[in-house]
């Protein structure tokens, strides 16, 4: 057996992948995917040695190329669900509403409080805005594997990123105090309770 990249919609079933990996049949031009349409392609063949590594390389390659990979917080609803209830309890949740009809059309006020708004499902401050695109990351196979993840765009949010906007130019009155900050939109807690009580729950 033979592996090779393949361009998306080559090879098999049309799908939105940037590259997938495919079989290609000794003697044959037929080919076969090794993931599932419309996912990142990631399975079997990663157990190859030497090909993992040129792999994940490629694949994160493709996941940072991507600038609209923002797929919306219901797509993070189904394995997230008590991050997801808690950021719809949030100030993040409600960014965009926040703002008046004005700023709403001022790019400077935007870049914080809806700065993924290519959609409406983007709209606001995100599950995406802090943890990245989650258009290659987002199949429950990827999310599995955590270096994976990171590598097509899963981010470990920082102090760093969130002062990016929670800063002296804000115009907020109140001083932006990181850790109690933190507190206020804990998302975590509850789901790593849920994981803890039911190792069988989803990850």
């Amino acid at each position: 057996m033979r592996i090779r990249l393949l361009p998306a919609g080559t090879g098999g079933q049309g799908s939105s992948n940037p590259l997938c990996p495919t079989e290609v049949s000794a003697g044959h031009s037929t080919t076969r995917r090794l993931a599932p349409s419309g996912g990142l392609c990631y399975s079997g063949f990663m157990r190859v040695p030497g090909i993992r590594i040129l792999s994940l390389l490629v694949l994160a390659a493709a996941g940072a190329a991507g600038g609209a990979d923002f797929v919306g917080p219901d797509s993070c609803k189904g394995c997230h669900p008590e991050a997801y209830d808690a950021w719809m309890q949030s100030k993040h949740a409600r960014a965009e509403s926040s703002l008046t009809d004005q700023q709403k059309k001022d790019g400077r006020c935007l870049s914080c409080h809806s700065p993924e708004q290519v959609t409406q499902a983007t709209v606001n401050v995100t599950c995406e805005t802090c943890h990245g695109g989650g258009q290659y990351y987002s199949p429950e196979y990827v999310m599995k594997d955590s270096e994976l993840a990171r590598l097509v765009g899963l981010v470990d949010p920082s102090e760093k990123q969130c002062r990016s906007c929670h800063d002296a130019s804000s115009p907020s009155l109140r001083p932006f105090d990181f850790k109690e900050s933190l507190k206020a939109i804990d998302h975590w807690s509850a789901e790593r309770a849920r994981r803890a009580a039911d190792p069988s729950a989803k990850k």
